[in-house]
Parts: C-alpha cells; sequence; structure tokens
C-alpha cells in the first residue's frame, strides 16, 4: 500500500500500483473525506489509519499547497 501526497490537499492510495482509493482534506471545514474503489482492497479502518498519519505530519502535503 502506497499513500502519494498530490496538490490541493489530496492524497492519492495505491495498492501494488492500483489506485484503490483517495483521502482530501477540506480548509474550510477543516474536515477529511475519503472515497474508496469498489474493490473492497481498501477497508475505512486503514484509510482512519492514513488520516492519523497525515495529521501527526508522518505522511507528507505537498510544499506549495495552501491549506
Amino acid at each position: 500500500m502506497e499513500v502519494r501526497a498530490k496538490k490541493y490537499s489530496l492524497w492519492h492510495i495505491y495498492l501494488n500500483n492500483a489506485y484503490v482509493g483517495s483521502i482530501q482534506y477540506y480548509t474550510f471545514t477543516k474536515q477529511y473525506n475519503y472515497h474508496l474503489e469498489g474493490n473492497g482492497l481498501l477497508t475505512d479502518d486503514h484509510v482512519e489509519k492514513y488520516i492519523a498519519m497525515i495529521q501527526r505530519g508522518e505522511l507528507k502535503w505537498i510544499k506549495d499547497d495552501i491549506r
């Protein structure tokens, strides 16, 4: 599993280089939302773990991203 930072407070999640979901941070509401592909390989628990890692700074934001 790999989480790649994109612009505009967005992260894509890949499993074996195949897209399986995304996480987005909304600056106005200060909330995280996520989308899971229908293949069932990525669970809500996985995504919650990645969101916690983002909040702790373990997964980086894109440097020029305005939050």
